[in-house]
């Protein structure tokens, strides 16, 4: 039976060619090649490379494993663009950055194992339980017989000295920080950390008076001799502040010092402004942590060729305004790796490498 019988026509389908494409095929097949047709992305990659992910609104590739990793490179920050090309996929899975993530992924699934094996357990959480019970008793029992030992000095000392400083736990409770220095009777100079105090109130009057209940208490308030402490006005300053009220209390007349370091820090910070140097050298030591903050790449190209230089193994450390040790810690690993940076930031593929090289070489 056939449907032209019941009124249907037969009728050409099209091939969709024009006239000149019929005439010339050659014509035909470079216009699908350089087509749209072609550069799409195939779904099918995604089950082939599970860390890939593809932005249909973007039209861009991204690495799932890069990004978690934060490591720098185009499928971690802006995307590939080069969506129908298969090879950018596998030249990306090859790659130092990508490998890195990849170690990190499975030190990290490796752990939380380990973790869940140990924590899933009711018998070892019973065990835990139980041995960090014992561990902190062991440790609240040496405390304890250190105070009770620090103390017992104190009070047989002829006089002593205090050093001070606020701090702040990670519940923002300020306490009090005191240290101690003295001489015992058989001639040998001590300092050392005495206590840890709440305060209620960060005012002079509070901070003096939780310093003479303590020594109040133990019956030495009469011996302390001297007292220092950082720049604060509350306890430093001109007339009611601390090392004041303290001084109205003491047997003796207070000897007060404005810590030594601390004043050196202040002086080395009013330098700055006016030496450009210094200046220029700041600048240097925060650019040079920069480039390492982010990439685990470039942190462990550092360690190898460290390691090839048979230099130290140091981390390049962070500036800090208030930690003024922190300084010189940073400066002084940036010196004793000064071989092992120029050889990185030589053959460095990126701009801000060849710039601190040309720097730290001019």
């Amino acid at each position: 039976m056939s449907l032209l019988q019941y009124g249907f026509k037969r009728q050409k389908i099209s091939d969709g060619l024009t006239q000149e494409d019929k005439q010339n095929p050659k014509n035909h097949q470079r216009n699908l090649k350089n087509s749209n047709f072609n550069k799409t992305f195939k779904i099918k990659w995604l089950s082939e490379f599970p860390w890939l992910h593809y932005d249909s609104d973007n039209k861009k590739m991204f690495c799932t494993l890069c990004m978690k990793h934060k490591m720098k490179n185009k499928f971690a920050a802006e995307g590939a663009a080069n969506i129908s090309k298969k090879s950018a996929v596998k030249e990306h899975a090859k790659c130092k950055d990508h490998t890195d993530a990849e170690k990190l992924e499975t030190a990290h699934i490796q752990m939380k194992s380990l973790q869940n094996q140990i924590f899933l357990s009711d018998t070892n959480v019973s065990l835990i339980i139980v041995v960090m019970q014992v561990v902190a008793r062991i440790l609240i029992a040496i405390v304890k017989t250190i105070e009770d030992q620090n103390w017992k000095e104190l009070s047989d000392v002829v006089a002593f000295g205090i050093m001070i400083d606020e701090s702040t736990d990670i519940i923002t409770t300020k306490h009090l920080d005191i240290y101690v220095s003295y001489v015992t009777k058989q001639g040998i100079f001590k300092t050392h950390f005495l206590c840890l105090l709440p305060l209620t109130e960060c005012d002079a009057k509070s901070i003096t008076n939780v310093i003479i209940d303590i020594f109040l208490k133990k019956g030495i308030l009469f011996k302390l001799v001297a007292f220092a402490s950082d720049g604060a006005s509350i306890i430093l300053g001109k007339n009611e502040d601390v090392a004041a009220k303290l001084s109205r209390v003491c047997t003796y007349p207070l000897i007060v010092n404005h810590c030594v370091v601390y004043r050196l820090a202040l002086a080395c910070k009013d330098a700055r402004k006016e030496i450009e140097f210094y200046k220029k050298a700041e600048l240097l030591v925060k650019k040079i942590y920069g480039y390492f903050k982010n990439s685990c790449s470039y942190i462990q190209q550092l360690k190898e060729i460290q390691d090839l230089l048979d230099c130290s193994i140091l981390k390049i450390k962070r500036l800090y305004e208030i930690h003024w040790l922190a300084w010189y810690d940073a400066i002084k690993n940036i010196c004793d790796s000064i071989p092992a940076l120029l050889r990185i930031f030589k053959d460095a593929k990126n701009d801000g490498g060849h710039e601190l090289y040309i720097k730290l070489t001019s």
